[in-house]
This record gives structure tokens, C-alpha cells and sequence, in this order.
């Protein structure tokens, strides 16, 4: 018989324990990745508030805080892909090249746990979207601010350049002579 993750102390996964407990640690799964998604989306909203006032000390710690959660959320996929292919394996779902949809699983299941699965499946669909609204706000924000930090230095190599040198894309070349003077006899 199968046991849930080979554990000889687990009920087998065809009985209805078995697939309850899989069901809950899905569950468990989904609340946390929705959680750990909304923490993320408050990151992002940090990060953008740390560029309008320029506030690097503060940016580079919700980078890193970025970052932990980023990883989090990927460890935390791979946990629910081996419970979802434990699931799928316990109700003999066919699966389609490994990927299991959280939609047929929640078909295969009884109430209330067909609903509770696709409401929480629905949760974390809506929290990825607006983490993917906010991170590509945040990524218009950054390429507009590195536009203008690119004039800016433009302009200044203009104002050093006595020779005007433009490449042929229209800048002052980065070699471009720079002339100066320092009177000595003072």
C-alpha cells in the first residue's frame, strides 16, 4: 500500500485520511504562498516608495527582504507540487506531463473541500497578480529613473566636452577630449 511520503506511521493514501491530510497540507500551502505573496507585494510598494525619495539604505533592505521571499515562495512551490502529485496519485488522476492543476483536484474532491480549495486557489491567483502589477510598475519606475540619471550624465558630459563629439548614436562620446586648466603662479 501506498503510505504519504513513504511514512510507515501514515495512514495509506487511498483511504479517506489519507487524503484528507493531503488535502490540509495543500490547504496549509495555499494560505501560506497567498501570505507570503502579500508580504511581497508590501515589499514592492516599500522599494517604490524608497526610489521617490531616493532612500538607498532603506532600498537595498527590501531588496534582501525581496529576495527571502522570493526564495520562500519557490521552496514552498516545490512543496506543493509533491503534495499536489502525492493528491493526484491518491484519487488516480491522470496527470498531464507532470503538471497538476490545482482545478482537477479540487474536481476529484467532495465538498467542502472541492470549494475551500478552489477559493484559496483563486486567493493566491489574485495575490500573484497584483504582485506582477506592482513588480511591473516598479520596473517602469526604475527604467524611467534610469532615463533621466542618463541625461543628466549626458548633460554634464556635454558641459565638460569642449570638443562637442557626438557618436553616431547621437551621445558625446565617452573618450571625448576633456580640456582644463590650473594656474600654478597663484
Amino acid at each position: 500500500p501506498t503510505r504519504l511520503n513513504g511514512d510507515p506511521g501514515m495512514p495509506e493514501l487511498r483511504t479517506g485520511t489519507g487524503v484528507s491530510i493531503c488535502v490540509q497540507r495543500l490547504e496549509q500551502i495555499l494560505r501560506e504562498a497567498t501570505k507570503l505573496n502579500e508580504d511581497l507585494l508590501g515589499c514592492l510598494t516599500d522599494s517604490q516608495a524608497c526610489l521617490r525619495t531616493a532612500d538607498t539604505s532603506r532600498l537595498a533592505q527590501c531588496l534582501k527582504k525581496e529576495r527571502d521571499l522570493v526564495s520562500a515562495i519557490d521552496s514552498l512551490e516545490q512543496r506543493r507540487k509533491v503534495v499536489a502529485a502525492t493528491l493526484a496519485s491518491a484519487l488516480e488522476l491522470a496527470t498531464d506531463e507532470g503538471e497538476i492543476r490545482l482545478s482537477s483536484l479540487a474536481e476529484a474532491l467532495e465538498e467542502p473541500a472541492r470549494s475551500d480549495l478552489l477559493e484559496l486557489g483563486e486567493g493566491l491567483k489574485q495575490s500573484i497578480g497584483a504582485v506582477q502589477d506592482a513588480g511591473g510598475v516598479l520596473r517602469d519606475s526604475c527604467a524611467s529613473l534610469l532615463g533621466h540619471v542618463s541625461g543628466l550624465m549626458q548633460t554634464i558630459q556635454a558641459g565638460l566636452s569642449k570638443t562637442k563629439l557626438y557618436n553616431r548614436d547621437g551621445r558625446i562620446g565617452v573618450n571625448s577630449a576633456v580640456c582644463g586648466g590650473l594656474d600654478l603662479r597663484t
